[in-house]
């Protein structure tokens, strides 16, 4: 019998099998892949196709064969096998790490190769196969088990082979109904003969062994001695269920039956080990949640274990809850940020008929999500997740109890290190704490992780939000509270200079040092925390949230930091170090006006009054950008100039490759590219290692700049080609980097090589990037240089009236953002687009405008390129002075000689050729462009040489000139 599933394929509706390989393990039905535990999304083709193979492991499976199980009554070729089957091996990691799964045996078809262990599946046993013992104490099977099939047919094979097993985990999370589902499951082949005992009845250990006595029909005076004579010769499944609060009396029995009742088989649940002879673990880990994602469909979430029991407990209730795409990220969340816990997500579930989804999502992790019910048929400690926590909390020692009330003001991971600076106090000791969150983890009250290169410690979300209120009502909570933004500032404080892109680890550490740093600085800062601590901590922050270019949230602590200095702080280095961080966080946000200006000047005054050479060289530095980002070119030189000699003063290797690469910037903004490209060798050269993974606090990193200048300059000096290649190794250095003011760095200057290469595709793609990038970290210049880059690259491929547009639209945004870096070049290109739209007059007006503020600036890099635009307006306007055009086309190849800029230089001599064409001086024209065209020994396929070589042909030329090497 078959049935038919969502894409039109038909799966055998006995198939219900579970199998294991490796680290997988594929539920036949329900069609489920699992790896570790966490499913593996696949299509339900490409799904069928694999349950075929495994049920046939070992077997060639033929082409045929398989097609038809996929495709029914559908006829497809052979192609579309192909696509799955490569699917197939991707989901599975096929050919890593010498992994092998699936073959292809040629003209035959294929054969799944690895080692496959079939698993009985967890389902109703036949009630009139199985003797009736209404003494066996277990309780109805689960109804409906969501999500824990594959998991309850290994715990159900675990104990076939090992016979003693524990299931460990926190309260909710489903521990009772799987061992319940394995107990029926189980009976047939104990021929009945199962048992279960609920310790949860059980008040004190001394009544443990009459509690399994009475189970098992027995009455006997010594209760633990007449269990083990009664189950030596025995077969049977005894299952111990809720062994937490009876732990000790619970694990030396279990201990006994398992070494004296050979054939007895032990299936336990607590909410820690017993940690006795022959037992084995399982650690029962939290249901699959789908990862964050905006753009999650309802399909895809339902892959998914806890979104799946989410929508089977609310399609339940009166609305019959479907799960649809508008929804899923919604519910995604509810069953992230609940830990993947079954019972708290049943009861969320249940509230939907209440609040619907989004109401769900506003209220969780308050208080008020503790008290709702799930199941009035529930054990009382399951009817809540207050009840489910309360269990667990009162199990614990007073010792245990007070630091775990402390742990909770810990937000996400914390270290050892962290939970004994701040549990650790008072009557509470070192050893205690660190022998307490030993024992919290082994009661699942805490997780550990050992993923990284030091174990790390959270608490489930549920559990803070629980135990936090306990912190509270204790009266602790401000000493703690002080204690953990202390420990924080302290951590900050002794780091180094955060590593980018190099250290998987260390960025793992900043993620987590960020949440703990938000929610210290929330505390502190607020009315009823303590400012003193707050203001520390927000200066020693500020380089991590830079770090990780976090500028519109930096920029906001360091406001509410600069607002709470008292008096006695005003003037000190802790104002020195806020101001400076909020100049930089204004500076790339948009606020690169009067109030970055302040910022940075106030700081500045400060460090200099302190006397704090490495200080003012940051701030030189960072006051530098911002003038340069404002348009003021010659105060950037100055300042760069200045920089560059406070840094020999310090004698610091990495200081003298920053002030080399502030002074590169300044001088090619400047003009002067000799000078310019000779300090940015300098910066390379200096102190690269130190450069290559570290971002310079002025809030990106010196090298990156350096590498975009180098490109730029090959390009300038004709070396079209070689220009590329560093563009696009600059750009590659600045993603490993992962910082996106850098990375947007590199794509607007690198980027340029490739705009004035005439490789429109990869400008466009490259602009497509900054957009994306600039738009997700919020930062609004370089958005609007993205949108002016576009038009002119519109304008370049013949479409001047968008360019025209875009052109307009980003000139009004950079001018608001005050980011008139690249004002002037934005203008220049806006004249020529205006010029091919026969708007000569605002033309004319725009390019005089651009060279005025040119001049102001004291910004020449395209002052050959505005000369020459201008010429070119001059020549298309009819009944202007061809003199003057001439005039401008000569000063643009004067100004290109000066700079040693070739690439200009064609430009200029190619619109002064042309313009002699028209005026029938063909051999001047010649003469003009011959030479400057013969020096380029590369590029030939770039945009400026291809126009050349046309202009040559136009002018009759015999022979095309050769380039000279």
């Amino acid at each position: 019998m078959t049935r038919p599933t969502s894409d039109g394929a038909e799966r055998d509706s006995q198939a219900t099998w579970v199998a294991s390989f490796g680290p997988f393990q594929l539920s036949a039905s329900p069609g489920l892949l699992a790896k570790d535990g966490v499913p593996v999304h696949l299509g339900s083709r490409a799904l069928s196709l694999l349950i075929a193979l495994v049920d046939s492991a070992g077997r060639i499976v033929s082409k045929k064969e398989l097609m038809a199980r996929a495709w029914p009554d559908v006829i497809v070729d052979e192609g579309s096998l192909r696509v799955h089957m490569v699917a197939i091996r991707k989901a599975l990691g096929d050919g890593l790490s010498d992994a092998r799964y699936v073959t292809n045996v040629t003209s035959q078809g294929y054969c799944f190769v690895a080692h496959v262990t079939r698993l009985q599946p967890v389902v109703a046993p036949n009630a009139a196969a199985v003797p009736s013992d209404a003494a066996n104490g277990l309780p109805p099977l689960p109804v409906r088990m969501v999500g824990r099939e594959t998991t309850a047919a290994l715990i159900q094979a675990e104990v076939e082979q090992k016979r003693f097993v524990t299931i460990v985990g926190p309260g909710g999370m489903g521990k009772t109904t799987i061992a319940a589902a394995v107990a029926h499951a189980m009976l047939p082949g104990f021929d009945g003969a199962v048992r279960f005992v609920d310790m949860a009845a059980v008040t004190d250990g001394a009544y443990v062994a009459g509690t399994i006595a009475a189970t098992l029909g027995l009455a006997h005076s010594d209760a633990a001695s007449g269990i083990v004579t009664y189950l030596r010769d025995k077969r049977m499944l005894l299952v111990l269920d809720s062994c937490e609060h009876v732990i000790g009396p619970a694990a030396e029995l279990a201990e006994r039956i398992f070494m004296e009742a050979p054939q007895v088989h032990i299936l336990a649940t607590s909410r820690e080990a017993l940690r006795v002879q022959g037992e084995q673990v399982h650690q029962l880990q939290p249901l699959a949640c789908p990862p964050d994602s905006d753009t999650l469909k309802a399909e895809e979430a339902l892959a998914y274990a806890a979104v799946k029991l989410f929508v089977d407990r609310g399609a339940a209730g009166a609305n019959r809850f479907e799960l649809t795409d508008a929804d899923a990220p919604a519910v995604a969340r509810i069953c992230r940020e609940l830990d993947g816990i079954a019972l708290a997500i049943e009861i969320a579930a249940g509230r939907l008929d209440a609040y619907g989804v989004q109401g769900i999502a506003a209220l969780l992790n308050k208080s008020i999500t503790m008290l709702w019910h799930g199941r009035r048929t529930a054990v009382p400690r399951h009817q809540t997740m207050s009840a489910a926590l309360e269990w667990s909390y009162n199990l614990l020692p007073d010792a245990e109890r007070i630091i775990l009330r402390r742990l909770s003001v810990f937000v996400g991971a914390f270290s050892l290190e962290g939970a004994r600076a701040v549990a650790g106090s008072g009557k509470t000791g070192d050893a205690e704490v660190v022998e307490a969150v030993a024992n919290l983890v082994a009661k699942s009250l805490l997780v550990g992780d050992a993923g990284g290169k030091a174990m790390r410690y959270r608490m489930l979300d549920s559990t803070r939000v629980y135990v936090l209120r306990k912190l509270v009502d204790s009266g602790e909570s401000f000493v703690v509270a002080s204690r953990h933004a202390s420990h924080y500032c302290q951590l900050l404080e002794g780091a180094p200079l955060p590593a980018v892109g190099t250290d998987r680890d260390r960025l793992v550490q900043q993620a987590e040092i960020l949440g703990n740093v938000r929610a210290a600085l929330d505390w502190s800062l607020s009315d009823g925390g303590d400012v003193q601590i707050g203001t520390a901590l927000a200066a020693s922050a500020a380089p991590l949230l830079l770090e990780m270019s976090l500028l519109s949230e930096c920029r906001d602590w360091m406001e509410k930091a600069i607002a709470g200095l008292g008096d006695e702080m005003r003037g000190t280095r802790r104002e020195m170090e806020l101001q400076a961080s909020l100049g930089q966080s204004l500076m790339f946000t948009g606020g690169d006006g009067e109030e970055a200006t302040r910022a940075f000047s106030r700081s500045l005054e400060l460090a200099e009054a302190l006397h704090d050479l490495p200080f003012r060289f940051r701030l030189l530095g960072g006051l530098g950008t911002l003038l340069a980002r404002t348009g003021d070119f010659r105060g950037a030189l100055a300042l760069a100039r200045l920089a560059k000699s406070v840094a020999q003063e310090m004698d610091d290797p990495a200081a003298q490759a920053t002030a080399d690469s502030m002074l590169a910037v300044a001088l090619d903004l400047s003009g002067d590219i000799v000078e310019a490209e000779q300090h940015c060798v300098a910066a390379l050269q200096a102190a690269a290692g130190a450069l290559r993974t570290r971002a310079i606090r002025p809030g990106f990193n010196h090298r990156i700049f350096s590498l975009c200048g180098k490109a730029r300059y090959h390009w300038l000096r004709g070396e079209c080609d070689h220009a590329a290649v560093v563009a696009q190794y600059a750009i590659e250095q600045a993603e490993m980097l992962k910082h996106p003011v850098s990375m947007s760095i590199a794509l607007i200057w690198a980027g340029s090589v490739f705009l004035w290469r005439g490789d429109w595709s990869k400008e466009e793609e490259i602009l497509d990037r900054l957009v994306a990038l600039a738009t997700k970290h919020s930062l609004s210049p370089y958005a609007a240089v993205a949108l002016g880059l576009k038009g002119e690259v519109h304008v370049k491929r013949g479409r001047p009236e968008l360019g025209v547009n875009l052109l307009q639209e980003s000139l009004r945004a950079v001018r608001a953002n005050g980011y008139e870096m690249r004002t002037g070049a934005f203008m220049h290109a806006l004249a020529e687009g205006l010029s091919h739209l026969q708007q000569h007059a605002h033309a004319l007006g725009t390019i005089d405008e651009a060279l005025l503020l040119a001049e102001r600036q004291g910004g020449y890099l395209h002052m050959p390129e505005m000369l020459r635009v201008k010429g070119e307006i001059l020549a298309s306007t009819p009944g202007a002075d061809a003199q003057l055009a001439e005039q401008c086309f000569v000063e643009a190849i004067q100004w290109s000689q000066r700079q040693s800029a070739l690439s200009w230089e064609l430009r200029a001599a190619s619109s002064l050729a042309r313009h002699w064409s028209n005026q029938g001086r063909i051999d001047s024209a010649l003469r003009l462009l011959a030479p400057v065209y013969g020096r380029f020994t590369e590029g030939h396929g770039t945009e400026d040489l291809v126009a050349a070589r046309s202009l040559f042909a136009k002018l009759g030329s015999p022979v095309q000139p050769i380039s000279q090497g």
